[in-house]
């Protein structure tokens, strides 16, 4: 399995380089500030957390910048997501908290809309016994997304239960 493990990093930080391969060519601030997105996730995955950091604080800064655009909701919640993450590999425990909370106060997006969050926080913080933080999230997560989906994994975690994110783990 590490030697998985390490073929999985090498190919995120292979990703990650031609990422910001990519943005360094990258000439519109608005696509730049979208490739901020995938940015921030893919320096996480490759376990580069100063990048993750610094792409995940330049994205939620640019957020608040009044330009509207579809896509400033998913930037909130990317975001405060990964920046939880990270409180949460730092043992952060309450950062990562605020984070998840966080993540749900946006407008939402497209994407938001029909797939639904990204749940790795709230399954990482369900493992540490984060129930009441996570049926919060979930609460929340509810203004922008509409699924049954929520109902049933509010009903797991209230009955001490692991949810099967299933795809909402990856996207």
């Amino acid at each position: 399995q590490s030697a998985n493990a390490g073929a999985a990093n090498q190919a995120a930080a292979k990703a990650l380089e031609q990422m910001e391969n990519a943005q360094a060519n990258t000439a519109g601030e608005i696509q730049r500030f979208y490739n901020l997105n995938s940015l921030a996730k893919m320096a996480l995955d490759a376990g580069e957390i100063e990048k993750a950091r610094a792409y995940a604080s330049a994205l939620l800064e640019q957020s608040a910048q009044p330009r509207g655009g579809w896509d400033y909701g998913e930037a909130v919640y990317r975001g405060n997501l990964v920046l939880g993450r990270i409180a949460l590999r730092q043992g952060q425990l309450e950062a990562a908290k605020n984070y998840l909370l966080a993540s749900a106060k946006t407008t939402g997006s497209p994407a938001l809309g029909s797939f639904g969050p990204n749940m790795s926080l709230a399954h990482e913080l369900l493992a540490q016994g984060e129930q009441k933080t996570v049926l919060e999230f979930f609460k929340l997560c509810a203004n922008f997304w509409k699924d049954e989906k929520l109902a049933a994994w509010t009903q797991q975690v209230n009955q001490g239960f692991m949810p099967d994110f299933g795809a909402n783990l990856s996207n």
